[in-house]
């Protein structure tokens, strides 16, 4: 269908992931994410999302989400250590309201590149 990535769902139809990333979206000024008991993979870069989340003071959520939830966001991304934070403008046919990056995704995003240095594992000489 001509789709970048897809959304996994469990036995419970709960959103859990996507194939190569973790999901995040906002609805009503609050960052949400499927929780670990969904059966997710707990990627890195999702758990650095998370703490830049709570330093900036954006309300998080880890839950048990639903299609029907992720079709009524306000902004979508998506993460993995490749990409870092890739905004998402289009869910099946039903575009994100603004189609671009939303004003959490974006600060979420900066803070990010600002601070990135500092989740670094430094390589060791052998």
């Amino acid at each position: 269908m001509g789709a970048f990535e897809s959304v996994l769902l469990n036995w419970e139809q709960h959103l859990t992931e996507c194939t190569i990333s973790n999901l995040f979206f906002v609805t009503d000024g609050r960052l949400r994410t499927p929780a670990l008991e969904c059966g997710l993979l707990d990627g890195i870069t999702r758990g650095i999302v998370i703490r830049l989340a709570e330093e900036l003071h954006i309300r998080i959520e880890e839950g048990h989400f639903t299609v029907d939830q992720l079709y009524r966001t306000d902004e979508c991304f998506l993460t993995n250590t490749s990409m870092e934070i890739m905004p998402v403008s289009m869910v099946d046919t039903r575009r994100i309201p603004c189609g671009k990056p939303g004003s959490i995704t974006s600060k979420l995003k900066a803070r990010f590149l600002e601070t990135r240095e500092r989740f670094l594992e430094p390589i060791g000489s052998s």
